[in-house]
């Protein structure tokens, strides 16, 4: 019991005085780190479902862009999901539970994507379903991050904003950086 708290405080970093861009490190941080990165990185599936659906599914340019459209409708109702995460707990929690779901609802759907998609109609629906998760959990992260800078000082929330930013802007550099190389090499699954 002893060499667990004593590894425990050890590893602490909080305690260390170590920070990330002025902020003391945390799960929640961590969390709101992965969401934005994950968004930052929505480049490279877009360079590949466009090369999936003329390729593999052999659907026309025109086609491809009016389905490739589909997967931003659920981002234009992103005010239900704080709506629904703010008034309906899920196993006890406002925000944890909902970033789990969305994170399960994404894999499945990516996962859908590379193994068992053989159709449009099909690549449509996974992508509708990977797209809720993204615009579910981006609304949920928010509102971490807003929670988060309430009542703490200007640069605080500032540094958490800077965080945020970074975070998506570093997925999208590995995105555009990796994308077509990745495509080629590993195809569009």
């Amino acid at each position: 019991s002893n060499f667990k708290s004593s590894l425990y405080t050890s590893m602490n970093l909080k305690e260390k005085g170590i920070k990330v861009m002025g902020l003391d490190p945390s799960p929640e941080l961590v969390a709101i780190s992965m969401v934005y990165f994950v968004q930052g990185t929505l480049g490279l599936s877009r360079l590949a479902l466009s090369f999936f659906y003329k390729d593999d599914l052999h659907v026309e340019p025109a086609e491809v862009a009016v389905l490739m459209g589909f997967q931003y409708l659920p981002w234009m109702v992103k005010p239900l999901y704080g709506f629904i995460s703010d008034s309906v707990p899920l196993f006890g929690y406002r925000r944890r539970s909902y970033l789990v779901l969305c994170g399960l609802l994404g894999a499945a759907a990516w996962s859908a994507l590379a193994l068992w998609v053989d159709s449009p109609y099909g690549a449509v629906a996974a992508m509708l379903a990977a797209s809720l998760s993204t615009a579910c959990s981006d609304v949920v992260v928010d509102s971490l991050v807003v929670e988060r800078a309430r009542g703490e000082p200007q640069s605080t929330s500032g540094s958490l904003q800077s965080l945020c930013w970074a975070s998506s802007a570093v997925g999208g550099i590995c995105s555009a950086y990796f994308s077509g190389s990745l495509v080629q090499d590993y195809g569009t699954r």
